[in-house]
């Protein structure tokens, strides 16, 4: 269990490709970036009118796994880059901030609801702060637009500033495992990888099918969320179900330099549990038995792992991937994304230095998530899959050879739904 802080140690990578790509852009949903943004405007007006620009930003505690720490982590970048003073720790401080995510299945898609307090050095929670989200016209707008149609502003928590309903981003803080591919292809008749074409039967028939296909992402989230389960392919290895192309082995070793052992996974209430000690080093060993290429997103407590990266751009550090090529075989990614040849080793720390000190203090429950994505040559076109969801948004990146010779790769990643995700608690 990641319970500990996670640290760095230089590497040289010798089993895996990144890739990078353009940052998402949404439409309609509130996202993680809306939601931090909205933190983090309120915060610096409120310091900004008491005089201090100062504060000590606690824990965002989340259902069972620590995505909240993506959040937190956030919303201290982006006071950072305002001036704000981010104290080490609460004794000192005139003002706290906490946070608190909690996930709702009611409607017809899961939505993460994001509260937030700040508190005085006697802690008091002070409400003219709370007030302020709740008298801006744009947030009760956005609140509205984000709820299911039975649920009203009016029912939520009064510390509830923002409703996350983008899928991805409700996966990323709720940590979900879910198999979309395979019911996908099974739904259609058709495979993932192929070009887009029509469903078989009657245009009445076709319809009806497309538009049950297109829940599938959201039902299985929603499932995932409600009854969490996995696939156990032996002691070690876990899919997101039987059918699924997709494995992760976690590997530890009390040395950094091997060997490293498959550790037994425990089913604990249907989630996936490594169970992994202080001073451990580990790997995360991935299997792609498909057969097309993907692009891996994998995250640590919600932050992913090219948030160290030199040299690029945030869109990277937010959301690039790993490229997992097809038929690849336990693919180990050793730790941290620094450039093509260099990776900073996973390894539990409980004090905090290196990555632990710039992801922030620990949570109770730490959580490994790989999401998988449709990786695309430039001369493919769309797939079936990004066709039957009706979101083909694409973005092209490049990625390091499997050899890690310096050279890099060019994909086509399908980014608006998922193929499959898993999560290690």
């Amino acid at each position: 269990m990641l319970s500990q802080l996670l640290s760095r140690r230089p590497i040289m990578i010798t089993a895996a490709v990144v890739a990078m790509f353009l940052p998402r852009t949404s439409v309609r949903a509130t996202s993680i970036d809306d939601a931090v943004n909205l933190i983090a405007r309120n915060v610096l007006e409120y310091l900004e009118d008491q005089g201090k620009k100062e504060l000590f930003v606690d824990q965002f505690k989340g259902p069972k796994t620590s995505g909240g720490r993506l959040i937190e982590s956030r919303v201290r970048e982006r006071l950072k880059t305002e001036g704000v003073t981010i104290l080490k720790d609460d004794l000192e401080a005139s003002w706290t901030l906490r946070g608190q995510l909690s996930t709702d299945t009611s409607g017809k898609s899961a939505i993460m609801a994001v509260q937030v307090e700040l508190f005085d050095a006697g802690g008091n929670s002070k409400g003219e702060f709370r007030n302020r989200f709740r008298e801006d016209i744009e947030v009760l707008k956005k609140l509205e637009e984000s709820l299911p149609p039975e649920k009203e502003v009016k029912e939520l928590d009064p510390r509830t500033i923002a409703v996350i309903d983008g899928s991805n981003d409700v996966s990323r803080l709720a940590a979900t495992t879910q198999d979309t591919q395979s019911e996908v292809e099974k739904l259609s008749g058709t495979k993932a990888e192929g070009s887009p074409q029509k469903l078989d039967g009657s245009p009445s028939v076709a319809i009806k099918k497309a538009q049950e296909i297109q829940r599938i992402p959201t039902s299985l989230q929603k499932q995932a969320l409600e009854n969490p389960s996995f696939f156990a392919d032996g002691a070690t290895l876990v899919r997101a179900s039987s059918a699924s192309k997709f494995a992760l082995e976690i590997r530890v070793s009390d040395n950094e330099n091997g060997p490293f052992i498959p550790v037994a996974v425990e089913d604990k209430g249907g989630r996936a549990f490594v169970p992994l000690l202080q001073d451990q080093f580990f790997q995360v060993h991935v299997t792609n038995d498909g057969p097309f290429d993907v692009g891996l997103e994998l995250r640590m407590d919600g932050i992913n792992t090219m948030e160290f990266a030199e040299g690029t751009d945030p869109g990277f550090r937010e959301d690039g991937k790993w490229l997992i090529k097809a038929g690849t075989r336990s693919a180990a990614i050793k730790g941290w994304f620094i450039n093509p040849t260099k990776v900073d080793r996973f390894i539990i720390k409980a004090e905090p230095d290196g990555v632990a000190a710039a992801l922030g203090r620990p949570h109770s429950i730490g959580t490994i998530q790989a999401t998988f994505f449709m990786a695309r040559t430039t001369s493919q076109g769309p797939s079936q899959f990004a066709s039957l969801l009706g979101n083909a948004r694409n973005a092209v990146g490049r990625g390091a050879s499997t050899d890690f010779d310096g050279t890099m790769e060019v994909r086509t990643f399908e980014n608006g739904n998922s193929l499959a995700s898993i999560a290690l608690l």
